[in-house]
């Protein structure tokens, strides 16, 4: 706890204590300022995986003039470099997990002998609130 005797209160007009700049920014804020004044913006999710869905129907001379043009934004650069590379179906595979998503897979549980598992429960330990829940849930769901 501080010492009140210690306390001096602020005087009115100037006081060296008084921070009039306000809070400093942190290091990130100023260089996404910096770029933003420079006139680079940062890209859109969509933007990202449209220039993934372009950059993997390029013809290889294409992608090699994207490769060596030093202006082209390193995403372009990176990926089309890796599309040439020896792992390039494996970066074209995350390309499209990244663009489109990966597929789904469905996983079927079944029994020793093939059939569908059954699963019992004890109903006797639900109220009759959660009993009636369970009841709509169920005709709701026989209904779709």
């Amino acid at each position: 706890m501080a010492n009140e005797q210690n306390l001096i209160p602020f005087k009115k007009g100037s006081d060296k204590r008084r921070n009039l700049k306000g809070r400093p920014k942190k290091l990130l804020t100023e260089v996404l300022e910096l770029f933003s004044e420079s006139g680079y913006q940062i890209p859109t999710a969509t933007q990202i995986r449209d220039c993934y869905l372009c950059l993997i129907v390029l013809p290889e001379h294409e992608l090699k003039g994207i490769v060596q043009d030093k202006e082209q934004p390193m995403l372009m650069r990176i990926s089309a470099q890796n599309i040439l590379s020896k792992k390039g179906f494996e970066t074209i595979e995350k390309m499209f997990d990244r663009a489109i998503g990966k597929p789904t897979q469905k996983t079927e549980i079944t029994g020793e002998d093939g059939t569908a598992v059954k699963v019992e429960y004890d109903l006797s330990k639900l109220s009759v609130n959660e009993l009636k829940q369970l009841r709509e849930i169920s005709t709701k769901l026989e209904k779709d």
